[in-house]
């Protein structure tokens, strides 16, 4: 968790980098305001890899 999109978008990429074929996404997340735990809104940008290759895509996951 963090408040910068940039920092979360760097995280996302960097574990990326460490595999052959993978995804991950960049989702907004916000406090509940009653209970535990985090209330999830959009995904910002996903990213998918395949053969060592990584390409970011705006938006949700394809």
């Amino acid at each position: 968790m963090t408040d910068s999109v940039a920092a979360a978008e760097k995280a996302m990429l960097d574990a990326l980098e460490a595999l052959d074929d993978g995804w991950g996404r960049v989702r907004l997340a916000h406090l509940r305001v009653v209970g535990i735990g985090y209330h999830y809104g959009e995904t910002l940008v996903t990213a998918h890899r395949k053969s060592g290759t990584t390409t970011i895509v705006p938006g949700t996951r394809e």
